[in-house]
Order: structure tokens, then C-alpha cells, then sequence
């Protein structure tokens, strides 16, 4: 069996933009990084597109943690949108962006503009100068979410999908040994609406503070 050549980086990194106002078909402006190769021409672009926060996906947070493995820093770290270094040293721009109603893009609910948001995002991105006019879409979590939304709206430019993880997370590794998992209170207190400052109620303060001292909680 012929050995398998594994892909070698070509490409530096250039970083096309950040927060980027894309419009969408209402006039509601989603934030978005653009990272390309640095190059001149026009490359495939794959967008990663989810409610967390888009700059926990960029290359200087993954550098600064510094305790990924040097085979892939993806959901190892905060990086669940892709692994910028890697996708554009092989000749992808690498699109990462906030659903409206998180980080810097404009007020609204995701959960009901995101398809179509979804589908206008991607048209955008096949039509700017640094794009090929093929589009793919990667990431684990919501991020594979989203991707699922997406094939479901049949945006023309849409070529691939790779959704990994995009659902079952939360079903395989919750209340892991029966010991109560927070996650999906943390999210659902925080993670859409832009990360705001979070009041809890005198009851919740009261369970919150007794979840924190059982040993078993914390872990």
C-alpha cells in the first residue's frame, strides 16, 4: 500500500480583516474575522460561524495558551471554529463569525435568523475578491450546528460541510458518574447575549455557592 503524503504548509498567514460588518437581507450586520493566505489570487474559503466568541478562535489566543498538541490545537483549547494557521498555510481563507445577538454582531435572536443568515453569509463570502467562489463550512459544537442549518437552505455556493460533533456533545459528556454538569447553565445564562454580565436570582446565588464548595462539583 503506497504510503499517504500528508499535506505541507505552502502559505504564510494574512489577516484580511477583523470584525467585518457583513449586511444581511434585513440590514442586520454580523461581525466576522477574515484570515487568508499571503498570496495574491483567490482561494476556497471555509467559514466557521457559531454564537461563541469569535475571537477565542484566533491564531494569537491559541499561540498565547500554548498547550495544544502540535497536531491540532482544534477543541484541545477554545479553537472549536478550525485551526487558522493550519487551514491557511494550505491555501484556505479561513472566515470566522458571531450569529446576530452575540460578540460584535448587531442585536437579534439567533435562532430564528440564523438559517437565512447562514445562507447570506456564505453568498457574501463566495463573491469578495479573495474567494474562489467555493465555500465550505467547519467546527465542532455549534459550530457544526450551524452547518447542518446551512446545507438545509441549499446556498448555491456551498460545496462541503464538516460538522463535527454537532449535537451529541452535550449527550456524551454530560453528568459524567452522575456528578451534575453546569455547562448548560453557563450557556444558557451567557453565551448568546453577548456574554452580558449575569444576575442571578437570591435562589440561584444560594445553589451556586453551595454547588461551589462540594469538592465533586468543582471538578
Amino acid at each position: 500500500m503506497k504510503k499517504k503524503e500528508l499535506s505541507q504548509p505552502i502559505y504564510s498567514t494574512k489577516v484580511e480583516g477583523t470584525d467585518i460588518l457583513v449586511p444581511m437581507r434585513d440590514g442586520a450586520r454580523l461581525a466576522v474575522d477574515v484570515y487568508r493566505p499571503d498570496a495574491e489570487g483567490r482561494f476556497p474559503a471555509l467559514l466557521a460561524f457559531a454564537v461563541h466568541n469569535k475571537f477565542l478562535q484566533s491564531p494569537q489566543v491559541a499561540q498565547a495558551c500554548n498547550n495544544q498538541p502540535a497536531w491540532a490545537p482544534l477543541w484541545c483549547g477554545p479553537a472549536e471554529g478550525g485551526d487558522t494557521t493550519f487551514l491557511t498555510s494550505r491555501g484556505y481563507v479561513h472566515v470566522v463569525g458571531n450569529l446576530r445577538g452575540s460578540g460584535h454582531s448587531d442585536p437579534g435572536d439567533p435562532w430564528i435568523e440564523g438559517k437565512t443568515d447562514t445562507y447570506d453569509l456564505i453568498e457574501w463570502i463566495a463573491q469578495q475578491p479573495w474567494c474562489d467562489g467555493n465555500v465550505g463550512m467547519i467546527g465542532i459544537s455549534d459550530y457544526g450546528r450551524r452547518q447542518i442549518e446551512a446545507a438545509m437552505t441549499h446556498p448555491p455556493h456551498l460545496k462541503a460541510i464538516f460538522p463535527f460533533d454537532p449535537g451529541s456533545f452535550f449527550f456524551r459528556y454530560s453528568h459524567m458518574g452522575g456528578v451534575i454538569q453546569t455547562m448548560h447553565y453557563q450557556m444558557a445564562k451567557s453565551a448568546v447575549e453577548n456574554h452580558r454580565d449575569i444576575q442571578l436570582t437570591p435562589k440561584e446565588e444560594e445553589l451556586w455557592r453551595e454547588a461551589m464548595q462540594n469538592p465533586d462539583y468543582i471538578m
